[in-house]
Order: C-alpha cells, then structure tokens, then sequence
C-alpha cells in the first residue's frame, strides 16, 4: 500500500483535537482514494468519517 496508513491515523487524529473537522474529513477522503484495493481499511475509513458527521 503506498499511503502509510499508520501516519495517516495519526494526522486525522491531531486534526480532530485541534477541532478541525472539515479538515480531517478531507483528509480522510483523500487518504481513502489513496487506498486502491485494501476493502477492509476501505470501510474502516467510511466508518471514521459517518463518525465525524
């Protein structure tokens, strides 16, 4: 996989303390549209953002 995903978890996270929820949405959708083939971090990234919402 060519996004670490590990780092990403972790950006998305910061962004959500410092209360920048649009941002971390964004973030996340493009972290998702990263991961090409991956189903199950697929529907981990759907659940994170029908969280945020």
């Amino acid at each position: 996989m060519s996004v670490n995903f590990i780092d990403s978890l972790d950006n998305i996270s910061k962004l959500i303390e410092e209360e920048k929820y649009q941002q971390a949405k964004d973030y996340i959708r493009k972290t998702k549209a990263e991961i090409e083939t991956k189903k199950d971090t697929s529907d981990y990234i759907d659940d994170l953002v029908d969280n945020l919402q």
